[in-house]
């Protein structure tokens, strides 16, 4: 009964806050050096995947709601 009145309410809300544990590496999406960028280096489609899906299954795109129109992302 209590999972179900939680994702009822998951349902009907308009934003979601995922707390987040973690980032994704820096290496995520650049694993290697490419042209003027080092590895380790973030960059803004970095920050962008993990705002989007968090990095898939391995990282924490257990933690998104893709239906819900706002994310409030908070992490470390």
């Amino acid at each position: 009964e209590g999972n179900r009145h939680n994702l009822e309410l998951l349902e009907r809300c308009l934003c979601v806050v995922c707390i987040d544990d973690d980032i994704l590496p820096v290496t995520f999406n650049q694993p290697y050096r490419k042209d003027d960028r080092w590895l380790n280096d973030r960059d803004y489609a970095n920050v962008l995947h993990h705002a989007l899906h968090g990095g898939g299954s391995r990282h924490v795109g257990a933690n998104r709601w893709f239906d819900k129109t706002l994310h409030v992302i908070i992490g470390k």
